[in-house]
């Protein structure tokens, strides 16, 4: 989830190692802040990893990335119902 269209592009910009998203965005790379769940992650080690890699850079380029807790799931949902 992010707050704006330009958190967004920001973000798109960092997992496409492209400058077109953020050029649409004019506003200072600093005013963007997302929250990172790091307590939910895959359990697969090299998705993990590349996941903590671009959290990491979205940070050295000035975005605000606080980390957040979310509760595990107790049981499976069913997304489709």
């Amino acid at each position: 989830m992010a707050r704006t269209v330009r958190d967004v592009a920001a973000l798109y910009e960092i997992l496409t190692v492209s400058i077109r998203y953020s050029n649409a965005s004019r506003e200072d790379s600093t005013a963007r802040r997302v929250a990172v769940a790091t307590n939910f992650t895959t359990g697969h080690p090299a998705t993990d990893q590349l996941f903590l890699e671009v959290v990491d850079a979205a940070r050295h380029a000035g975005t605000s990335m606080p980390e957040i807790r979310f509760s595990k799931p107790t049981r499976a949902v069913d997304a489709m119902n």
